[in-house]
C-alpha cells in the first residue's frame, strides 16, 4: 500500500517541504516509489503511486503545460508531484493551484539546496519499512483467521476477530440463509440493521458484499461514515470476507446434505416407500422429528412454474432466475409454516414442497382455523418477495405417519382441483371438496366420460368448430346458481348476450332449465369434464 503523502512529509529529512496545492490529497493518495520527471510526457512511463519529483527546468517557458501535467498524473494515479519553484517557476501559477486543489493532488515545494538523492533514498526506506510492516500486519491477520477456520468456527468469532483489527462495530447479513449476525457495542446500530430493508442498508450504510464472482452472499456493515472507512481496512476485510465465504460454504454444503437426506426420507413416507417402522422412528430420531400420533399433509404448490420455461427466451439464464425464485419461495413457505408448527418434516419436490404436521382429531375447527391463516399469510408473503402466486392443498388427517402418502394424494388432487375450477393463488382443504372427493376416483374413467358427453358433449364440439365459449358460460351459470344476471356480471358481458347465449345451450342440449334432475346431471357433467381436461396433464 505504501505511505500517505503526509506520512512522507513527515519523514525527519523531508521536514523543509512545504505543500502548496492540494491538501485534500494528504491523507488518500499514497506513495509507493519516487520517480524524475525529466520529459513533458511522463505518463508513458508511470505506473501508478509515484511521488514525481523535478527541477522544473522543462516547464520554465510555459508554466501553465504544468497543468496539463497535473491532470496527467491524478489520471494516472500518481501520488503528487514535488518542484524546485526558487529554482525556474519561481512561484506556482493560481491556475495551477486550481488545478491542483480542484483534483486532490498535492504539489510540493521542494527546497533549491536538496538533490534527490536526499529525496529519494529517505522516502523507499520509509516505504519498504510501511510494506514490510504491512506484511507482517497482513501475515498476523491471515494467520488469525485462519485458526478461526481450520477449528471451524462460524459467523459470530469471525466478526469479533474483523472488529479487533477495524475497531468499529459490524453486522453482517446473510442473504443466502436469512440470518443477520451482529459484533456491536451499539443499540442503535442494531436496530437500524433489525428494522431497515436490505435495499435501502445498502444505500445508506457502509457496507462491503460479501460475494464470489456475481453470486452475493450477503453484507457487511460498519457503523462508520463512508469517509471513514480506511484503506488500512483493506486487508482485514479481504481475510474477513474469504472466512464468511468458507463458513457459509461449509454450512452450505451441510446443508445440502442435510436438505438431501430429509428430502428423500420425506418422500419415502409420502410416496408409501418405508417398509418397517422401525425404519421410520430411527430415521425421524436423527431429525429429533415426533412422528407419533395424527398428521395431515400440506402441499404447497408454485403456480405456472414450469410454464415459464416455456416462456422464456434465453434458458440457460431462465433456468438460473426461476431457480432462485423457487428457493426464496421454499424459504418463505418453510419459515412461516415452521413458525407456527416448530420442527417438522417437510420434503422439496418439483415445483412444491410438502409438509408433514400433527394435527388434532378433536379440535380440528381451531387446527383448521390457524392453519389457514398462516398458509394466507405465506401466500402474500411469497407475492410480495416474488411476484409469483402458490396454491396450497390439504389432505385429511390419518392417525399414523404410514398413512400420510393418503393425505399426500388427498392434498395434490385437491389444489389441482381447485386450481382448475377457481384459478391460481387459493386453498382448499381435502374434507371441503364436497362431490369432487367422489369424483376425483371416477373422472377419468370411460364411464365418466361418456356421461358428460350425453349432456354436454353437443356444447363441446359446437365450441371446438364455432371457435364459441358455450361451454364456458354455461359453466359460469352453474357456479352462478343459475343466476344469468349474476353470471353476465362474471363473465362481463351484457345480460341480453348472456340471455342469447343460454338459448342457444338450452337448444343445443334439449335442456330443460327448470328440470332439477337435469340440473344437477349438466352439474356433474360440467365437473367431470374440467377434471378430465385438466386434472392429468
Amino acid at each position: 500500500m505504501g505511505i500517505t503523502v503526509r506520512q512522507m512529509l513527515r519523514i525527519p529529512e523531508l521536514n523543509r517541504m512545504k505543500v502548496v496545492a492540494g491538501e485534500s490529497g494528504l491523507d488518500t493518495n499514497y506513495v509507493t516509489t519516487v520517480t524524475v520527471l525529466d520529459a513533458p510526457d511522463i505518463q508513458r512511463w508511470v505506473h501508478g503511486g509515484e511521488f514525481v519529483i523535478t527541477s522544473g527546468y522543462i516547464l520554465k517557458d510555459d508554466p501553465d503545460s504544468l497543468v496539463r501535467i497535473i491532470e496527467y498524473l491524478s489520471q494516472g494515479g500518481m501520488a503528487a508531484i514535488g518542484i524546485k519553484l526558487e529554482r525556474f517557476l519561481k512561484t506556482l501559477p493560481p491556475n495551477v493551484k486550481e488545478a491542483a486543489d480542484r483534483l486532490h493532488f498535492p504539489v510540493v515545494d521542494i527546497p533549491i539546496d536538496y538533490a534527490f538523492s536526499d529525496i529519494i533514498n529517505p522516502v523507499l526506506s520509509r516505504v519498504v519499512n510501511a510494506q514490510a510492516q504491512e506484511l507482517r500486519f497482513s501475515e498476523k491477520v491471515s494467520q488469525s483467521f485462519f485458526e478461526l477456520i481450520m477449528n471451524g468456527e462460524e459467523v459470530e468469532p469471525i466478526l469479533n476477530n474483523l472488529r479487533n483489527f477495524i475497531h468499529v462495530d459490524i453486522a453482517f447479513i446473510d442473504t443466502f440463509f436469512g440470518q443477520s449476525y451482529f459484533c456491536a457495542q451499539s443499540d442503535a446500530f442494531v436496530e437500524i440493521i433489525k428494522e431497515t430493508n436490505l435495499p435501502q442498508l445498502i444505500r445508506e450504510i457502509p457496507n462491503r458484499p460479501v460475494a464470489i464472482g456475481d453470486k452475493i452472499y450477503g453484507y457487511l456493515f460498519f457503523d462508520v461514515d463512508a469517509q471513514d472507512i480506511q484503506k488500512s481496512w483493506g486487508i482485514s476485510l479481504s481475510h474477513a470476507i474469504s472466512a464468511l465465504l468458507i463458513s457459509t460454504q461449509k454450512k452450505l454444503a451441510k446443508s445440502e446434505a442435510e436438505k438431501r437426506y430429509r428430502d428423500e426420507f420425506v418422500q419415502d413416507i409420502l410416496l408409501k416407500n418405508v417398509r418397517f417402522e422401525k425404519e421410520v422412528w430411527n430415521r425421524a430420531q436423527l431429525f429429533n422429528w415426533d412422528l407419533r400420533g395424527p398428521q395431515t399433509v400440506v402441499v404447497v404448490d408454485i403456480d405456472n412454474y414450469k410454464h415459464q420455461f416455456e416462456m422464456a427466451k434465453q434458458i440457460d439464464e431462465a433456468v438460473a432466475n426461476l431457480e432462485e425464485i423457487k428457493k426464496r419461495i421454499y424459504y418463505i413457505a418453510t419459515s412461516m409454516i415452521k413458525m407456527k408448527f416448530s420442527n417438522i418434516p417437510y420434503a422439496e419436490m418439483s415445483d412444491s414442497i410438502a409438509f408433514i404436521l400433527p394435527s388434532p382429531f378433536t379440535e380440528y375447527e381451531s387446527f383448521k382455523k390457524k392453519l389457514y391463516s398462516t398458509i394466507s399469510l405465506m401466500q402474500q408473503e411469497v407475492a410480495k418477495k416474488t411476484k409469483f402466486s402458490v396454491t396450497v392443498g390439504v389432505g385429511s388427517i390419518k392417525d399414523s405417519i404410514f398413512s400420510c402418502y393418503q393425505s399426500y394424494d388427498e392434498a395434490r388432487k385437491a389444489l389441482e382441483m381447485i386450481r382448475k375450477t377457481c384459478g391460481t393463488g387459493h386453498v382448499i382443504f381435502w374434507k371441503d371438496l364436497g362431490v369432487y372427493k367422489l369424483l376425483g376416483n371416477l373422472y377419468n374413467t370411460k364411464d365418466a366420460v361418456n356421461f358428460y358427453y350425453d349432456y354436454i358433449g353437443k356444447l363441446i364440439e359446437h365450441d371446438k368448430n364455432k371457435k364459441t365459449q358455450l361451454v364456458g358460460t354455461l359453466e359460469s351459470i352453474v357456479r352462478c346458481n343459475w343466476q344469468l344476471k349474476a353470471a353476465a356480471e362474471e363473465l362481463s358481458i351484457h345480460y341480453n348476450t348472456l340471455k342469447y347465449r343460454f338459448r342457444k345451450i338450452c337448444e343445443l342440449m334439449e335442456f330443460d332449465v327448470y328440470d332439477s334432475e337435469q340440473r344437477l346431471n349438466v352439474a356433474l357433467s360440467l365437473k367431470l369434464y374440467l377434471m378430465d381436461k385438466y386434472l392429468d396433464k
